[in-house]
């Protein structure tokens, strides 16, 4: 795919919406697709959207509070201990602040395109900036040999350089992959700052 940066936050001339989240840092809401998903062979027709830049189809609540998915801590893809089925342009601590910046949605229906923007996100420990976005083509419309959904990651503004080699609490760069719902297969772009062949 061409590089072609779709902007959606209003506040920035775009035609999107606000998701609200219980918290500007370590949330996800649950939301539904204007249309359904196909993704490594199975229909979803919900997903969560994290603040810390990864999206989701294991909408099944994993605490008592009734609380989704939404781990700061960013691991290998796949990954057998974070949400089921996961999408992750850009896995990491990330937070925002203010009314401006967030994350947000837009259907483009005339061209068949769900569009999610995480936009003016920081990291949460070096509060560098991150506005990048994930683009879902309806397989309706953009069918493909498998019949699941095409999805393309772009980047505006990415700082990869939250770093912290503590045995305690690390922090390894970002993650950036998909994952399937058993979470024993998928493909790994990037973990610790190290690219993967793909």
């Amino acid at each position: 795919p061409l590089y072609d940066w779709l902007e959606i936050n209003p506040n920035y001339g775009g035609n999107g919406q606000r998701i609200a989240m219980p918290n500007s840092d370590d949330a996800s809401a649950l939301i539904a697709p204007p249309f359904n998903i196909q993704y490594y062979g199975r229909q979803y027709g919900h997903m969560i959207v994290s603040v810390n830049g990864f999206a989701a189809f294991d909408t099944i609540p994993y605490d008592i509070e009734g609380n989704y998915w939404h781990a700061w801590e960013n691991w290998p893809i796949p990954d057998p201990g974070n949400a089921r089925a996961q999408i992750s342009p850009f896995w990491d601590d990330l937070k925002y602040s203010g009314s401006t910046n967030g994350v947000y949605s837009y259907y483009d229906e005339p061209n068949g395109r769900f569009i999610i923007e995480w936009s003016g996100m920081v990291h949460a420990r070096t509060n560098s900036p991150q506005t990048f976005e994930m683009i879902i083509y309806d397989p309706s419309m953009y069918p493909t040999p498998t019949g699941d959904c095409e999805i393309v990651f772009q980047y505006n503004v990415i700082n990869n350089d939250d770093f912290n080699d503590s045995p305690t609490h690390p922090e390894s760069y970002s993650s950036v992959g998909f994952e399937n719902w058993e979470e024993n297969d998928g493909i790994q772009y990037e973990y610790e700052d190290r690219k993967s062949v793909v």
